[in-house]
């Protein structure tokens, strides 16, 4: 598989596709490994994704205690879904053991990220309230929208504001 439909997305999830050959794959039940439901990437999931559709029991692992997800076991029939930051920061081989698929028909990657034709994407804000400008916020806020602030966001994962 290269790309899944939100559709296909939303059926594996909702738990109505539980076999790859339903899609065109391999004889292979489907693991579903989920976030956490206090995750934004949970969220969105739930909200762009899966639109109100329940998700079914994601697969569990042993000795899990407070935890809803199961720690990722990379098997061939598995299906995760991430921050592409977290991927590319964790040390992931990308082009080895994890395969980033597109979502109707579209890769996640810089360029279909900013000009909006991926849309499953989580955008953060910064603000301070009004009079605070000299203050620590107002001085955070500087350095975040200066140039050793926006390449540390684009060190950590994120994509800065602008383009380089």
């Amino acid at each position: 598989m290269d790309n899944l439909s939100t559709e296909q997305l939303r059926n594996i999830y909702a738990g109505k596709i539980r076999n790859w050959q339903e899609l065109g794959g391999e004889i292979k039940e489907i693991k579903n490994y989920q976030r956490r439901h206090l995750s934004h990437t949970y969220r969105i999931m739930n909200e762009k994704v899966m639109q109100g559709t329940p998700l079914t029991t994601p697969v569990q692992a042993r000795n899990l205690s407070d935890w809803d997800e199961a720690a990722y076991q990379n098997f061939p029939e598995s299906i995760g879904y991430a921050l592409l930051s977290f991927l590319e920061n964790d040390g992931f081989e990308l082009d080895g053991e994890i395969k980033i698929l597109s979502i109707d028909g579209i890769y996640p990657n810089e360029t279909n990220i900013r000009n909006g034709t991926y849309s499953y994407v989580i955008n953060f804000y910064a603000a301070i309230r009004k009079g605070e400008e000299d203050y620590n916020g107002g001085r955070f806020l500087e350095w975040i929208l200066s140039e050793e602030g926006q390449a540390c966001i684009r060190q950590a994962g994120y994509l800065p504001l602008n383009a380089e």
